[in-house]
């Protein structure tokens, strides 16, 4: 088990429970009011220009 595994996991982990939680919508809010989202959103919006 090396370590892209261990982030994979993770990372499937936080979906999960994104998806099952009910308590995923607020923090989502909670996230979304972070500063960093304006970047991710902008980010996100580059990878749709580019790939979308």
């Amino acid at each position: 088990m090396n370590w892209w595994d261990v982030a994979a996991g993770a990372v499937a982990g936080l979906v999960l429970q994104n998806v099952t939680y009910p308590s995923a919508v607020k923090r989502y809010q909670r996230w979304r009011k972070r500063r960093h989202f304006r970047a991710a959103e902008l980010a996100s919006r580059i990878m749709e220009d580019r790939f979308g």
